[in-house]
Protein backbone atom coordinates (compact mmCIF):
# COMPACT_ATOMS: atom_id res chain seq x y z
CA UNK A 1 0.00 0.00 0.00
CA UNK A 2 3.04 2.65 0.99
CA UNK A 3 6.54 2.84 0.82
CA UNK A 4 8.28 4.36 4.15
CA UNK A 5 8.35 7.93 4.90
CA UNK A 6 11.92 8.98 4.79
CA UNK A 7 14.27 11.44 7.19
CA UNK A 8 12.46 11.76 11.26
CA UNK A 9 9.21 10.32 10.87
CA UNK A 10 11.09 7.37 9.55
CA UNK A 11 13.03 7.19 12.58
CA UNK A 12 9.76 7.46 14.68
CA UNK A 13 8.13 5.01 13.04
CA UNK A 14 11.24 2.47 13.48
CA UNK A 15 11.06 3.66 17.15
CA UNK A 16 7.21 2.74 16.60
CA UNK A 17 8.10 -0.67 15.95
CA UNK A 18 10.74 -1.35 18.11
CA UNK A 19 8.70 -0.83 20.95
CA UNK A 20 6.10 -3.09 19.65
CA UNK A 21 8.43 -5.95 19.13
CA UNK A 22 9.27 -5.75 22.88
CA UNK A 23 5.45 -5.58 23.59
CA UNK A 24 5.31 -8.86 21.49
CA UNK A 25 8.58 -10.43 23.43
CA UNK A 26 7.27 -9.64 27.15
CA UNK A 27 5.28 -11.15 29.41
CA UNK A 28 5.05 -8.64 32.06
CA UNK A 29 1.82 -7.03 32.58
CA UNK A 30 3.00 -3.80 33.70
CA UNK A 31 6.06 -3.70 30.85
CA UNK A 32 3.35 -3.95 28.62
CA UNK A 33 1.17 -1.68 30.10
CA UNK A 34 3.85 1.18 29.84
CA UNK A 35 4.91 0.07 26.06
CA UNK A 36 1.07 0.55 25.60
CA UNK A 37 1.05 4.12 26.59
CA UNK A 38 4.45 4.91 24.67
CA UNK A 39 3.35 3.31 21.60
CA UNK A 40 -0.15 5.05 21.61
CA UNK A 41 1.81 8.75 22.70
CA UNK A 42 4.24 8.03 19.91
CA UNK A 43 1.86 7.34 17.41
CA UNK A 44 -0.77 9.96 17.91
CA UNK A 45 2.42 12.01 17.24
CA UNK A 46 2.80 10.40 14.02
CA UNK A 47 -0.92 10.62 13.22
CA UNK A 48 -0.83 14.66 13.80
CA UNK A 49 1.97 14.65 11.63
CA UNK A 50 -0.15 12.28 8.74
CA UNK A 51 -2.68 14.75 9.03
CA UNK A 52 -0.74 17.84 8.38
CA UNK A 53 0.35 16.42 5.42
CA UNK A 54 -3.00 15.36 4.23
CA UNK A 55 -4.35 19.19 4.83
CA UNK A 56 -0.83 20.74 2.79
CA UNK A 57 -2.40 18.35 0.12
CA UNK A 58 0.35 16.33 0.50
CA UNK A 59 -1.48 13.03 0.14
CA UNK A 60 1.11 10.32 -0.77
CA UNK A 61 3.14 11.40 1.73
CA UNK A 62 -0.10 11.22 4.41
CA UNK A 63 -0.98 7.40 3.61
CA UNK A 64 2.85 6.89 3.35
CA UNK A 65 3.02 7.35 7.22
CA UNK A 66 -0.72 6.41 7.75
CA UNK A 67 -0.19 2.39 6.13
CA UNK A 68 2.38 1.75 8.51
CA UNK A 69 1.00 3.17 11.86
CA UNK A 70 -1.88 1.14 10.98
CA UNK A 71 -0.14 -2.25 10.32
CA UNK A 72 1.69 -1.98 13.69
CA UNK A 73 -1.96 -0.71 15.96
CA UNK A 74 -3.88 -3.63 14.52
CA UNK A 75 -1.27 -5.89 15.63
CA UNK A 76 -2.05 -4.78 18.96
CA UNK A 77 -5.44 -4.64 18.91
CA UNK A 78 -5.25 -0.92 19.60
CA UNK A 79 -8.99 0.32 18.82
CA UNK A 80 -8.80 4.10 18.97
CA UNK A 81 -5.73 4.80 17.05
CA UNK A 82 -6.80 2.16 14.64
CA UNK A 83 -10.04 3.82 13.73
CA UNK A 84 -8.22 7.50 13.36
CA UNK A 85 -5.73 5.87 11.19
CA UNK A 86 -8.42 4.26 9.15
CA UNK A 87 -10.44 7.34 8.59
CA UNK A 88 -7.39 9.14 7.29
CA UNK A 89 -5.91 6.14 5.03
CA UNK A 90 -9.97 6.68 3.64
CA UNK A 91 -9.95 10.55 3.03
CA UNK A 92 -6.76 10.19 1.62
CA UNK A 93 -8.17 8.04 -1.11
CA UNK A 94 -11.42 9.84 -0.91
CA UNK A 95 -9.18 13.17 -1.84
CA UNK A 96 -8.21 10.81 -4.94
CA UNK A 97 -11.49 9.78 -6.32
CA UNK A 98 -10.53 6.45 -5.29
CA UNK A 99 -14.11 5.51 -3.97
CA UNK A 100 -14.47 1.73 -3.43
CA UNK A 101 -10.73 2.22 -1.21
CA UNK A 102 -12.18 4.67 0.95
CA UNK A 103 -15.52 3.26 1.58
CA UNK A 104 -13.72 0.48 2.69
CA UNK A 105 -11.24 2.59 5.14
CA UNK A 106 -14.13 4.49 6.60
CA UNK A 107 -16.05 1.51 6.92
CA UNK A 108 -13.76 -0.36 8.95
CA UNK A 109 -13.54 3.44 11.16
CA UNK A 110 -16.91 3.24 11.62
CA UNK A 111 -17.31 -0.34 12.43
CA UNK A 112 -14.17 0.43 15.17
CA UNK A 113 -15.80 3.29 17.07
CA UNK A 114 -19.27 1.16 17.13
CA UNK A 115 -17.36 -1.49 19.24
CA UNK A 116 -15.71 1.27 21.50
CA UNK A 117 -18.92 3.41 21.92
CA UNK A 118 -17.21 6.60 20.92
CA UNK A 119 -20.21 8.18 18.88
CA UNK A 120 -17.79 11.23 18.28
CA UNK A 121 -15.65 9.41 16.07
CA UNK A 122 -18.30 7.25 14.41
CA UNK A 123 -20.09 10.80 13.05
CA UNK A 124 -16.49 11.42 11.74
CA UNK A 125 -16.39 8.46 9.72
CA UNK A 126 -20.79 8.22 8.61
CA UNK A 127 -19.91 11.95 7.57
CA UNK A 128 -17.00 11.25 5.49
CA UNK A 129 -18.86 7.71 4.23
CA UNK A 130 -22.12 10.06 3.23
CA UNK A 131 -19.59 12.43 1.56
CA UNK A 132 -17.96 9.96 -0.50
CA UNK A 133 -21.44 8.59 -2.01
CA UNK A 134 -22.26 11.86 -2.39
CA UNK A 135 -19.22 12.36 -4.83
CA UNK A 136 -20.41 9.09 -6.08
CA UNK A 137 -23.97 10.77 -6.97
CA UNK A 138 -25.03 7.94 -5.00
CA UNK A 139 -27.27 10.66 -3.15
CA UNK A 140 -30.01 8.58 -1.83
CA UNK A 141 -27.17 6.66 0.04
CA UNK A 142 -25.64 9.62 1.83
CA UNK A 143 -29.28 10.98 2.77
CA UNK A 144 -29.73 7.71 4.39
CA UNK A 145 -26.75 8.19 6.24
CA UNK A 146 -27.05 11.65 7.13
CA UNK A 147 -30.81 11.31 8.06
CA UNK A 148 -29.66 8.86 11.27
CA UNK A 149 -26.78 11.44 12.64
CA UNK A 150 -29.37 14.04 12.24
CA UNK A 151 -32.10 11.85 14.26
CA UNK A 152 -29.14 11.21 16.76
CA UNK A 153 -28.54 14.49 17.08
CA UNK A 154 -32.02 16.69 17.16
CA UNK A 155 -32.42 18.79 20.05
CA UNK A 156 -29.75 17.30 22.00
CA UNK A 157 -26.50 18.59 19.69
CA UNK A 158 -27.69 21.93 18.56
CA UNK A 159 -24.56 22.33 16.87
CA UNK A 160 -24.56 18.76 15.29
CA UNK A 161 -27.93 19.43 14.43
CA UNK A 162 -27.51 22.03 12.07
CA UNK A 163 -23.67 20.80 10.52
CA UNK A 164 -26.42 17.38 9.79
CA UNK A 165 -28.37 19.40 8.17
CA UNK A 166 -25.80 21.83 6.16
CA UNK A 167 -24.68 18.07 4.88
CA UNK A 168 -28.24 16.75 3.90
CA UNK A 169 -28.27 20.58 1.67
CA UNK A 170 -25.36 19.80 0.23
CA UNK A 171 -26.22 16.12 -1.20
CA UNK A 172 -29.69 17.90 -2.33
CA UNK A 173 -27.59 20.80 -3.91
CA UNK A 174 -25.45 18.37 -6.36
CA UNK A 175 -28.41 16.49 -6.93
CA UNK A 176 -30.43 19.99 -8.75
CA UNK A 177 -32.96 19.41 -5.93
CA UNK A 178 -32.47 23.59 -5.31
CA UNK A 179 -35.71 24.17 -2.99
CA UNK A 180 -34.83 21.03 -0.61
CA UNK A 181 -31.31 22.55 -0.26
CA UNK A 182 -32.48 26.08 0.49
CA UNK A 183 -34.86 24.08 3.23
CA UNK A 184 -31.94 22.34 5.12
CA UNK A 185 -29.54 25.22 4.46
CA UNK A 186 -31.96 27.32 6.30
CA UNK A 187 -32.77 25.19 8.82
CA UNK A 188 -29.30 25.19 9.51
CA UNK A 189 -28.81 29.33 9.51
CA UNK A 190 -31.48 29.66 11.99
CA UNK A 191 -29.90 27.59 14.58
CA UNK A 192 -26.20 28.37 14.23
CA UNK A 193 -27.74 32.11 14.68
CA UNK A 194 -29.95 31.06 17.60
CA UNK A 195 -26.77 29.50 19.43
CA UNK A 196 -24.11 32.31 18.30
CA UNK A 197 -22.24 29.64 16.11
CA UNK A 198 -20.96 32.49 13.65
CA UNK A 199 -18.11 30.47 11.65
CA UNK A 200 -20.70 27.33 11.37
CA UNK A 201 -23.14 30.20 10.03
CA UNK A 202 -20.56 31.91 7.60
CA UNK A 203 -20.28 27.93 5.60
CA UNK A 204 -23.86 27.92 5.99
CA UNK A 205 -24.31 31.33 4.20
CA UNK A 206 -21.48 30.23 1.19
CA UNK A 207 -23.56 27.43 1.07
CA UNK A 208 -26.47 28.79 0.72
CA UNK A 209 -24.90 31.63 -2.14
CA UNK A 210 -24.21 28.46 -4.63
CA UNK A 211 -27.74 27.79 -4.23
CA UNK A 212 -29.11 30.93 -4.66
CA UNK A 213 -26.63 31.42 -7.90
CA UNK A 214 -27.63 27.89 -9.60
CA UNK A 215 -31.32 29.38 -8.93
CA UNK A 216 -30.71 32.66 -10.82
CA UNK A 217 -31.19 34.71 -7.66
CA UNK A 218 -27.95 36.88 -8.29
CA UNK A 219 -28.14 40.01 -5.94
CA UNK A 220 -29.13 37.26 -3.13
CA UNK A 221 -26.89 34.89 -3.67
CA UNK A 222 -24.05 37.98 -3.82
CA UNK A 223 -25.46 38.91 0.00
CA UNK A 224 -24.62 35.83 1.22
CA UNK A 225 -21.34 35.09 -0.25
CA UNK A 226 -20.44 38.21 1.10
CA UNK A 227 -21.56 37.44 4.82
CA UNK A 228 -19.70 34.57 4.94
CA UNK A 229 -16.18 36.11 3.95
CA UNK A 230 -14.72 37.41 6.93
CA UNK A 231 -15.61 34.46 9.36
CA UNK A 232 -14.16 31.95 6.89
CA UNK A 233 -10.97 34.22 6.39
CA UNK A 234 -10.83 34.31 10.31
CA UNK A 235 -10.87 30.58 11.04
CA UNK A 236 -8.69 29.97 7.62
CA UNK A 237 -10.96 27.47 6.35
CA UNK A 238 -10.03 27.30 2.41
CA UNK A 239 -11.68 24.65 1.08
CA UNK A 240 -15.08 27.08 1.89
CA UNK A 241 -13.40 30.38 1.20
CA UNK A 242 -12.23 29.04 -2.15
CA UNK A 243 -16.10 28.34 -2.93
CA UNK A 244 -16.99 31.59 -2.10
CA UNK A 245 -14.34 33.09 -4.39
CA UNK A 246 -15.52 30.65 -6.99
CA UNK A 247 -19.07 31.53 -7.15
CA UNK A 248 -18.76 35.20 -6.89
CA UNK A 249 -16.00 34.31 -10.03
CA UNK A 250 -19.04 32.77 -11.94
CA UNK A 251 -21.63 35.82 -10.51
CA UNK A 252 -18.92 38.30 -12.23
CA UNK A 253 -19.03 36.23 -15.67
CA UNK A 254 -23.32 36.90 -15.97
CA UNK A 255 -22.49 40.23 -15.60
CA UNK A 256 -20.13 40.19 -18.12
CA UNK A 257 -17.59 41.63 -15.76
CA UNK A 258 -14.79 39.26 -16.65
CA UNK A 259 -11.26 41.05 -15.39
CA UNK A 260 -13.13 40.24 -11.69
CA UNK A 261 -14.21 37.00 -13.01
CA UNK A 262 -10.55 35.71 -13.20
CA UNK A 263 -9.61 37.91 -10.38
CA UNK A 264 -11.59 35.76 -8.16
CA UNK A 265 -11.31 32.04 -10.06
CA UNK A 266 -7.41 32.65 -9.68
CA UNK A 267 -7.92 33.36 -5.45
CA UNK A 268 -10.24 30.54 -5.65
CA UNK A 269 -7.33 28.34 -7.36
CA UNK A 270 -4.52 29.84 -4.85
CA UNK A 271 -7.05 29.10 -1.69
CA UNK A 272 -7.93 25.79 -3.12
CA UNK A 273 -5.92 24.20 -5.85
CA UNK A 274 -7.72 21.09 -5.50
CA UNK A 275 -11.20 22.10 -6.97
CA UNK A 276 -11.73 20.74 -10.37
CA UNK A 277 -15.08 23.13 -11.15
CA UNK A 278 -12.64 26.20 -10.29
CA UNK A 279 -10.24 25.55 -12.97
CA UNK A 280 -12.48 24.49 -15.75
CA UNK A 281 -14.63 27.22 -15.14
CA UNK A 282 -11.32 29.61 -15.18
CA UNK A 283 -10.73 27.95 -18.51
CA UNK A 284 -14.20 28.87 -20.11
CA UNK A 285 -13.65 31.89 -19.64
CA UNK A 286 -10.07 32.30 -20.75
CA UNK A 287 -10.90 30.75 -23.45
CA UNK A 288 -13.72 32.88 -24.14
CA UNK A 289 -11.31 35.75 -23.74
CA UNK A 290 -8.54 33.96 -26.75
CA UNK A 291 -6.38 33.34 -24.45
CA UNK A 292 -6.20 29.49 -25.09
CA UNK A 293 -3.04 28.03 -23.95
CA UNK A 294 -3.76 29.44 -20.40
CA UNK A 295 -7.54 28.17 -21.01
CA UNK A 296 -5.67 24.58 -22.07
CA UNK A 297 -3.74 24.73 -18.55
CA UNK A 298 -6.83 25.11 -16.71
CA UNK A 299 -8.57 22.04 -18.62
CA UNK A 300 -5.59 20.28 -18.03
CA UNK A 301 -5.69 20.77 -14.38
CA UNK A 302 -9.15 20.53 -14.18
CA UNK A 303 -9.00 16.87 -16.04
CA UNK A 304 -6.23 16.31 -13.75
CA UNK A 305 -8.47 16.36 -10.63
CA UNK A 306 -11.53 14.99 -12.05
CA UNK A 307 -10.54 12.45 -14.69
CA UNK A 308 -14.22 11.12 -15.31
CA UNK A 309 -15.33 14.85 -16.72
CA UNK A 310 -16.08 14.35 -20.46
CA UNK A 311 -16.93 17.85 -20.59
CA UNK A 312 -13.48 18.89 -20.15
CA UNK A 313 -11.79 15.80 -22.35
CA UNK A 314 -13.97 16.47 -25.12
CA UNK A 315 -13.14 20.07 -24.79
CA UNK A 316 -9.18 19.26 -24.65
CA UNK A 317 -9.38 16.94 -27.93
CA UNK A 318 -10.99 20.14 -29.73
CA UNK A 319 -7.81 21.63 -29.38
CA UNK A 320 -5.86 18.47 -30.87
CA UNK A 321 -5.17 17.64 -27.22
CA UNK A 322 -6.11 14.18 -26.24
CA UNK A 323 -5.50 12.31 -22.69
Amino acid sequence: MSSAPGGKVSAHITRVKELVDQYQKSSDPTQQQGLIEQISESTGKLIEEAKRLYDEEQFQESLNLYAPLLDLVSKLNIRELEGVISEGIGSVYLAWRQYKNALKFLGQARVIAQLSGDTEAEDSAQYRIAETYRRMKHYKEALEILKGILKNKRKRDRQGEGVALNQMGLVYLFWGKHKDAMKHFQRALDLFQLIGEQYQEAITHAYIGEALREMGKFAEAVDHLTEAMQPLIKEDDRETLGLVYFNLGVLYVVNKRYTEALEAFELANKINPRDARCWAERGWLLERLDFKEKAIACFKQALALDPENEEIRDQLSKHGIYI
